[in-house]
């Protein structure tokens, strides 16, 4: 059940400042198409009025039901269902609107798509919760706590800036194949991790998530499931029976509200952003595939006008002057009125859709809520009825006030026949009935000269009238002429030099490098056409990547195309000056790609066999398949000279081999070009260049005086490698020979060649070529992963900076390392962590042609170093493996989140600074798994085990908070050792071990809520220092807790099935052991105070009164 009227944001806060946002943030994302400020504001009115009438019941989308609110149709359908006769705004409308050109209402029709996108981001809307408020006038529904808090919270001023600092953060706008895909992905993200009102507890149906994790006493938390993150889901209270409760919000505490907001607001944002990207995607397809309709009804349209000139050709001129008036009453009258009769007809119809929709609406209503409910329906009922009946009776007068005013104008009882010299107009009686003895039609006119009788001297008799039985005659002298209308139908007759084709042809294209498109490699394109006859003129239209238009008599055109990009030529011809459509029309899609191949690689020393075994590697920069019979190789400065065969796949590579196919004995060649002395690259160097018929595309770096720009030709012949196909080849920066220790291939005698032959260059995976980064800004991209920190390291110093996207793989030389000292962001997700590890081992993906026999041998793994310049650094959803120091953080301050470290001598390492760690694992490591020295720490979330020589977690001089942290299975050191600092432990585990769980070297330790159990020493070693323990379970290790100096003090704890003791206490002050429990209903063993108690002994003064006679 669902009241008549409901709604989700605000429409003119809420709805309005996510609407701008939204269009913000694709302008700052899209590299093309932008929107202006008309439109946009055009799109928030839009939003804005999507909310009226009965609009909203069509708001809401159940994706685990597939269904919409109380029978209504889901926003799904109410957006893609282009039939809906009631939604003049729907997908399918707004795409048709742009394609004929009619911007302003595809952008409303935009603006009302998104107010639906947003609303998804309403849980209340995709949880099927009617949220319209209390109390009988309102169904008794509830009202939603989060758009009541949005409303007054966020609108167009507040919201201001938003979509920047997305943009800021690294955000990207999400892409989407069709409309019901980003439908679906927000409804279920909305719908799955947040709550509405009514549906934390709902009898009706029980959605499965979000669940509740666990609580803190204030709220209960989930998982975020985009995020991973953990999110904020409810305020837990009690109520007067301690019962717990529920809630959203209320008037103190509306930070779970905010955090909704926080992440649904910005899943609207990157959602609403690819939905206009997607918008102008399929407009700009429909509005092409509009144009080439229109120009296939042109064609049949004058292929009508010329079956009609041949029929009008044989009639005399009283036939021809019956069939101009018969097409006049057509054009002025009778197609007006039915016109408008269409047009008024449908606005009936969707009048009594609507009343149709809103009486099934009211009676739901009327049924479900009582009396007022049915007066109040019956008063807005009867509103709509009487403003469609208003509507009705204003339609009916239109259609007759058409007719009147049609008639009137067209048919006002004279036939009007207009002077061709002249723009006056001739009366004559409509009654006359003219007869014709000699009137020849004149010679066949040329361009826009208008066809005219030609004279005579023969009268003309006119029949008496039947008005007025009188006769007379008039004299010919002058040339009579038809109105414009029936000189139109006559040219046609009497033309013979009328048009029918036209063709439109770009020289280039018959080189075309793409075999089922035209491709070319120059931004000069040769266009011509040709007509059947002459036409008055022509218009040459480009539109695409370039927009331009041109009115011409000539028959070729040489154009200058802006760049790389689709273009496509059309060409008009036009009968006359004045011709507003043309009779004919020819098309032709051209694409740009200027750099469709590019030399990628050159062993010009040969291979090991053979230095006359040499071979070229092209790359294809293009989407498509080339042909490279199309391309041809050759020197400037040298008779080098090859042809080239077959075809290279889209972003893939062209092994050209000289001679024969075994210059690379395991890598077939695309390409086999002649053995000749014009094909042999000197020692001495070249430079090459790559054409396409005449016109260079590429080319490789003029020779010095040393030779080539890299490779070798001494012991191990390295090839020269590019770094980058979509640099320029002439950047003698762009070129380095080979690594070496990546490389791939064997020459004909097997031995390896030291080259990368059809593959990704060794040098194309160095992080910034492997350049220290200075004073640029670096990203790492998931495109362009994996990457290599060379044998030399890589430094980020003050003034660069690196960021390192999700999905991103680093591998780093043997014995090399990262360094920064400059704010670095690595922004991996849980699906797609950022990962690092050595180069040699196959971790996260073994794609790198690695030969391990020329590493240099080292015991030393590097990893990740952050100095003082990188505080404020990110790092989230890392992961390294195999690496020697793993991740060191000196005298900075950074926030950790998702950090996974395995086999590794070190784990992660902290020197001073402040630093906030979560969600971290970290686990087989040689030495210490964690070490904090000289600074303050938070740690949350994580676990860490298999420290083999090292404490599990160290804290040294410093401060730390430690919670829910897991710490399993160490050797020789004791899984948390507390050294001359300060710590709380809460809510943790420490779990099996050869030594102790816990050591306490002259520190502070509060610990609480935790578990410490099958250590092989005690749980808890206090050396020096002071302890308390409260609500822990220490038990299954040879004793509880050991103090040798210090104070102690231990309440409410299980201390049992500890082998030799409880609690020994060396030191010389009793220590404080009240009320808890020791493994027996007697109380703990002491053979003075209690030696008839069978829990665990305590050996040692101790108060141990009040000792707990069952476990907690």
């Amino acid at each position: 059940f669902i009241p008549f009227t409901t709604s989700a944001y605000s429409p003119v806060t809420t709805h309005a400042g996510l609407t701008e946002q939204i269009v913000e943030f694709y302008n700052l994302s899209s590299g093309a198409k932008t929107i202006g400020n008309s439109d946009m504001e055009l799109m928030v009115d839009a939003s804005i009025n999507e909310d009226f009438f009965t609009r909203p019941l069509n708001h809401f989308y159940d994706p685990i039901r597939n269904i919409g609110i109380n029978g209504a149709r889901s926003s799904k359908v109410w957006a893609l269902d282009g039939n809906v006769v009631e939604n003049d705004f729907s997908w399918p409308k707004a795409i048709q609107a742009y394609a004929e050109g009619k911007d302003a209402l595809a952008m409303l029709g935009l603006g009302h798509i998104l107010h639906l996108i947003e609303d998804l981001s309403v849980p209340d809307h995709t949880r099927n919760d009617p949220h319209k408020g209390d109390g009988l006038e309102n169904g008794f529904t509830g009202e939603s706590p989060y758009e009541k808090w949005a409303d007054g919270a966020k609108n167009r001023s507040t919201l201001r800036g938003l979509a920047r600092d997305y943009i800021t953060s690294g955000n990207k706008m999400y892409h989407f194949a069709d409309l019901g895909q980003a439908f679906d992905f927000l409804a279920n993200y909305s719908n799955h991790n947040f709550f509405s009102r009514d549906t934390i507890v709902n009898s009706i149906y029980h959605y499965e998530y979000p669940k509740i994790e666990i609580f803190d006493g204030i709220y209960g938390y989930g998982t975020d499931g985009l995020t991973g993150e953990k999110l904020k889901l409810v305020i837990s209270t009690r109520d007067a029976d301690n019962n717990r409760v529920l809630l959203l919000g209320d008037k103190t505490n509306s930070s779970v509200l905010s955090s909704y907001f926080d992440r649904l607001a910005k899943q609207a944002v990157l959602t609403g952003a690819g939905v206009i990207e997607l918008f102008f995607k399929e407009g700009e397809k429909t509005r092409a595939d509009y144009k080439i309709a229109q120009a296939k009804i042109q064609q049949e349209e004058i292929a009508k006008n010329n079956a009609l000139a041949k029929e009008l050709a044989s009639k005399s001129y009283i036939g021809l002057a019956v069939a101009g008036a018969g097409m006049l009453w057509n054009q002025y009258v009778a197609e007006p009125i039915t016109n408008t009769t269409t047009q008024v007809t449908g606005t009936i119809t969707r009048g009594a859709t609507n009343i149709n929709q809103a009486t099934q609406h009211y009676s739901a209503f009327i049924f479900s809520s009582g009396a007022i409910a049915v007066e109040q329906g019956k008063e807005i009922a009867a509103k709509e009825i009487s403003k469609a009946k208003d509507t009705i009776v204003s339609a009916t007068n239109q259609i007759s006030t058409v007719i009147r005013q049609t008639i009137s104008q067209n048919v006002d009882g004279n036939l009007q026949v207009a002077n061709a010299s002249e723009t006056s107009l001739v009366p004559v009686k409509s009654t006359a009935v003219v007869a014709i003895s000699e009137i020849k039609l004149s010679e066949p006119v040329q361009k826009t000269a208008l066809p005219v009788f030609e004279k005579t001297t023969k009268e003309v008799v006119l029949a008496p009238s039947f008005s007025s039985g009188g006769g007379g005659h008039v004299s010919t002298q002058e040339p009579i002429s038809v109105q414009p209308e029936v000189v139109a139908i006559l040219e046609v007759a009497t033309t013979t030099s009328i048009l029918s084709t036209v063709a439109l042809t770009v020289s280039e294209c018959a080189n075309s490098f793409v075999s089922d498109i035209c491709a070319i490699a120059t931004t000069t394109a040769h266009v011509s056409w040709q007509a059947s006859t002459t036409p008055d003129h022509f218009q040459l239209t480009l539109s695409g990547s370039q927009n331009e238009t041109a009115t011409t008599t000539d028959d070729n055109a040489e154009v200058t195309l802006s760049g790389d990009g689709e273009y496509t030529f059309l060409i008009e011809a036009y009968a006359h000056a004045t011709s507003t459509a043309p009779y004919a029309s020819s098309t032709q899609n051209v694409s740009v790609i200027q750099n469709p191949l590019v030399i990628n690689e050159i062993a010009w020393s040969g291979t090991t066999a053979s230095s006359s075994d040499q071979w070229i590697e092209l790359y294809n920069n293009s989407s498509h398949t080339v042909n490279l019979s199309k391309f041809r190789i050759a020197s400037p400065d040298s008779d080098f000279a090859i042809s080239l065969s077959g075809t290279v796949a889209s972003h893939g590579y062209a092994l050209l081999e000289r001679g024969s196919d075994q210059s690379v004995q395991n890598v077939s060649a695309d390409s086999i070009y002649e053995a000749t002395s014009t094909s042999l690259l000197p020692d001495i160097g070249t430079s090459l260049s790559l054409f396409w018929g005449d016109t260079r595309i590429d080319q490789t770096p003029e020779v010095t005086y040393l030779g080539w720009t890299a490779g070798s030709s001494g012991t191990k012949k390295l090839s020269i490698e590019r770094f980058d196909p979509a640099v320029s080849g002439e950047d003698i920066d762009n070129w380095q020979s080979n690594l070496v220790y990546i490389s791939s291939g064997n020459d004909s005698l097997g031995n390896p060649i030291f080259g990368t032959p059809r593959e990704r260059n060794s040098i194309a995976y160095l992080v910034n070529r492997g350049d220290n980064i200075t004073n640029t800004s670096v990203t790492l991209t998931a495109e362009n992963s994996p990457y290599v920190i060379g044998n030399e390291g890589l430094v980020v110093y003050s003034g660069g900076s690196l960021r390192i996207e999700s999905g991103v793989v680093v591998k780093i030389y043997d014995g090399s390392a990262l360094f920064i000292d400059s704010p670095m962001h690595i922004a991996g997700t849980q699906e797609k962590p950022v990962t690092f590890s050595r180069l040699t081992s196959t971790d996260f993906g073994s794609e790198i042609p690695v030969r391990a026999e020329f590493l240099v041998d080292t015991s030393l793994y590097g990893g990740i170093t952050l100095y003082p310049g990188a505080k404020n650094s990110t790092i989230t959803n890392l992961h390294l493996k195999s690496l020697g120091s793993g991740l060191v953080l000196i005298e900075t301050a950074a926030t950790v989140d998702g950090l996974v470290i395995s086999n590794g001598e070190f784990g992660m390492r902290i020197n001073g600074g402040k630093v906030s760690i979560k969600n971290t694992h970290i686990d087989s490591i040689h030495w210490e798994v964690l070490g904090m020295y000289d600074g303050e720490m938070l740690l949350e979330d994580s676990t860490f085990s298999g420290a083999r020589d090292g404490v599990g977690v160290g804290v040294y001089n410093s401060l730390a908070t430690i919670d829910n942290v897991t710490i399993t299975d160490t050797s020789y050191y004791a899984g948390l050792g507390v050294y001359s600092s300060q710590a709380t432990t809460t809510n943790s585990t420490f779990l099996g071990g050869t030594d102790s769980g816990i050591d306490v070297y002259w520190s502070s330790l509060y610990l609480a809520t935790s578990t410490i159990k099958q250590f092989q020493d005690a749980g808890i070693s206090v050396f020096s220092g002071n302890l308390v323990v409260s609500g822990s379970t220490i038990s299954e290790n040879n004793t509880g807790i050991n103090v040798y100096e210090g104070t102690a003090s231990m309440t409410s704890n299980n201390i049992s099935n500890n082998t030799e003791h409880g609690l020994s206490n060396y030191a010389l002050n009793s220590l404080e052991a009240t009320g808890n429990w020791w493994g027996d209903l007697t109380g703990p063993y002491n053979e003075i105070d209690n030696p008839a108690g069978l829990g665990n002994s305590i050996y040692g003064q101790a108060d141990f009164s009040g000792w707990l006679l069952e476990a907690i």
